[in-house]
């Protein structure tokens, strides 16, 4: 009985350092609020992009050239992010369900040089 105690004990405590080396120990997933804008549009107005959010319209991001070209993420420190192939799709989901504005809040992964969709909510 003495062993049998002892071992579920030593199994427990690897099993408690198991679960503190996973996903919140090296995790580098951030929330972050911005504006959504498709790429195309993101890409014709580079030299503005700043100003141009403040007046591109969820109907535009929602066309289909618009939203074939994927999503990227502005923010308010004037960094444009692209969100991850798997992530546009969920984006376009969202937005299509959402009525709304298309400033956001998201928690994101980086993936390289992208972002990598975990959640999005419209914030005012």
């Amino acid at each position: 009985m003495k062993t049998l105690l002892v071992l579920v004990s030593g199994f427990l405590l690897l099993a408690n350092f198991a679960l503190a080396e996973g996903p919140a120990a090296g995790s580098d997933v951030s929330t972050l609020t911005g504006v959504v804008v498709d790429n195309a549009c993101a890409t014709g107005n580079k030299a503005n992009i700043g100003e141009f959010v403040k007046t591109h319209t969820l109907d535009c991001a929602l066309m289909p050239g618009c939203e074939a070209s994927g999503y990227s993420l502005y923010t308010a420190d004037g960094k444009l992010t692209a969100f991850t192939k798997a992530s546009n799709a969920k984006v376009a989901k969202f937005l299509k369900s959402k009525k709304g504005t298309l400033n956001v809040e998201v928690k994101i992964k980086k993936s390289g040089t992208q972002f990598e969709l975990i959640s999005i909510k419209h914030v005012v």
